[in-house]
């Protein structure tokens, strides 16, 4: 998981990364519940640094089966 900022310039900064391994059942989970899973844990991770009523929020994934 990585949280980037974008300037007004449009230029991309590294704010924080982060990552944990699956546990019990969550390593049968389909590739896109793990692909949910890890961005449900990055906004419960990130939420206090997140502004949505001032800024928009998008979420990136690279993962093609979503």
């Amino acid at each position: 998981m990585v949280l980037i900022q974008e300037d007004d310039d449009r230029k991309l900064h590294l704010v924080a990364y982060d990552g944990r391994k699956l546990h019990g059942a969550e390593l049968n989970y389909p590739v896109h519940e793990k692909e949910l899973l890890a961005i449900k844990e990055a906004i419960r991770t990130w939420d206090r640094y997140i502004d949505r009523d001032r800024f928009e929020t998008t979420i990136i994934t690279d993962n093609i089966s979503l």
